[in-house]
């Protein structure tokens, strides 16, 4: 049987204050409200919860995770009408690639809520990041384990989950491997995610997806993002941008930077591209060529 408030009932309110004032003495800094909204959102429970923890002593991070479908109208609503600091935009999310847990159903959902990312400085959550050694775990995915996700995999994982400026909650157990440490404090992509806006999907084409971002915090004049990601299960591909669908004058050169190794690949005109593994992804920063002609 599942329970409910009475939100018409005068001790409603007091009833979700005497649980946040209570979160508030533990010196709590964030609530997860899971199964609290979705396709079966009761939206005058979701306000009255909302407004008690906004109304503590203590600031808290508020995030909600849907009990079913979440949807485009409903992460609207919440943003709308600042309910949530962040709120989960699909179901449980763990290390596999496909399936309805997969990393490959983040991408529709990621696209779909772009919009938002940001809005009112709230954020659209993609769920844990299943990296590295998980820990206690039940169900389907016990015992305890490495991610089954490959490295390849785990790096699209992280430069979505960046890309689309989604709060970034590790799913496994500290301490960790080098490579997943150096996957969870990467500086490049830290900076991309703290530091960006206008974070969209440029195209999606088969299994082919861009996203394109810009610097709030550049370097230099002109610094832009642009990540490429395969969602081939067996086979690579190759794929390229228009400088110009980046809103990019044409007919200039810049200069091409691998984010990951920081490589610089080279100056390019008008496009780019690159061959992407399957399951994998390229993320470049793209720099306005400032050489002064010779």
């Amino acid at each position: 049987m599942n329970y409910g408030i009475n939100t018409s009932h005068p001790a409603a309110m007091y009833y979700y204050r005497s649980v946040t004032d209570m979160f508030s003495s533990w010196g709590v800094d964030f609530v997860k409200a899971d199964c609290f909204y979705g396709g079966e959102i009761h939206k005058d429970e979701v306000a009255l919860f909302s407004q008690a923890v906004s109304q503590t002593t203590r600031t808290m991070t508020l995030s909600y995770s849907p009990g079913n479908e979440a949807n485009v109208t409903i992460a609207q609503w919440l943003v709308d009408n600042g309910y949530a600091d962040m709120y989960r935009i699909t179901a449980d999310t763990w290390d596999s690639w496909t399936g309805a847990d997969g990393i490959a159903k983040q991408f529709p959902a990621a696209a779909a809520h772009a919009k938002l990312i940001g809005v009112g400085d709230t954020y659209p959550d993609l769920d844990l990041l299943p990296l590295g050694h998980l820990g206690h775990l039940t169900g389907a995915h016990s015992p305890p384990r490495s991610t089954r996700l490959t490295m390849v995999e785990q790096k699209t994982a992280m430069t979505l989950w960046c890309m689309a400026r989604s709060p970034l909650m590790f799913g496994g157990k500290l301490p960790t491997d080098d490579m997943t440490l150096g996957l969870l404090t990467h500086k490049e992509l830290l900076r991309l995610h703290e530091f960006s806006m206008g974070n969209r999907p440029v195209y999606q084409s088969g299994d082919t997806v861009v996203w394109h971002a810009v610097s709030t915090k550049p370097v230099t004049l002109v610094e832009h993002y642009v990540a490429f990601f395969n969602l081939a299960v067996d086979h690579s591909l190759t794929v390229a941008v228009n400088f110009t669908d980046l809103s990019l004058p044409s007919g200039q050169l810049y200069s091409v930077i691998d984010t990951w190794d920081s490589h610089n690949l080279g100056l390019y005109k008008d496009s780019f591209s690159a061959t992407v593994y399957a399951r994998g992804s390229g993320l470049y920063r793209i720099i306005k060529d400032l050489t002064p002609p010779s």
